[in-house]
C-alpha cells in the first residue's frame, strides 16, 4: 500500500515526489475501478460516495464516473462503480488528505492534479504509465487500458458474477 511516510522518507527533499506518489494513486484508483484514461483523469473530489452494502469502505464505496465512454455523437455516460478491493479506500484517502494538497493545483476540483494546472492530461497519463512500465521492466506493449483490462480479467478469476463485472 502506498504510504505517506513511505513516499515522504524516500522523497524528501527530491524534487518529484508528490507527483510519482499522484502517478502510483492514480494507476492504482484506475485498475482499482477499471477506469479509462480520460474517465480517470475526469475524476473530482466529489466523486466518491458511501456504499450501504460496504459500510467498511467509508466514503469511498462507490465512485461516480461522469465522463464515461459515449456512443457517437451523444453526451458521455454515467455510471457507478462499486469498490471491491479493501485497499481501495486507503489508498485514495490518503493521497486526498495528506498528499494532495501539497500540489500546487490542489485548489481545484480535480482529484489528479498537475505540476502545471487544474488536471493532469490525456498524454501526460501515457507517457507517465509507459515511464514506469520501461522502468521496471514490463512488456512495452502494455498500455494504460492495460489497467482496465486486468481489473476485468481479475474479478471474473476471483468468482464475480458477470453481470456485476459488465
Amino acid at each position: 500500500m502506498l504510504t505517506t511516510k513511505s513516499f515522504a522518507f524516500a522523497g524528501k527533499g527530491r524534487k518529484g515526489w508528490l507527483p510519482a506518489f499522484r502517478d502510483a494513486a492514480l494507476f492504482k484508483t484506475a485498475y482499482a475501478y477499471g477506469l479509462r484514461r480520460n474517465e480517470t483523469r475526469m475524476l473530482d473530489l466529489t466523486d466518491f460516495g458511501r456504499n450501504p452494502d460496504g459500510r467498511e469502505l467509508g466514503e469511498y464505496g462507490t465512485l461516480l464516473v461522469r465522463h464515461g465512454k459515449a456512443t457517437k455523437g451523444s453526451p458521455p455516460k454515467r455510471r457507478s462503480v462499486l469498490t471491491v478491493g479493501t485497499w481501495t479506500p486507503g489508498t485514495i484517502e490518503e493521497w486526498i488528505t495528506e498528499v494532495r494538497p501539497g500540489m500546487r493545483h490542489s485548489t481545484s476540483r480535480a482529484l489528479w492534479p498537475s505540476e502545471r494546472g487544474a488536471r493532469i492530461g490525456v498524454q501526460r497519463l501515457d507517457s507517465r504509465f509507459a515511464a514506469y512500465r520501461d522502468a521496471v521492466g514490463l512488456d512495452p506493449a502494455l498500455e494504460f487500458h492495460s489497467l482496465r483490462r486486468s481489473y476485468i480479467t481479475h474479478l471474473i478469476e476471483d468468482g464475480h458474477d458477470p453481470l456485476f463485472v459488465q
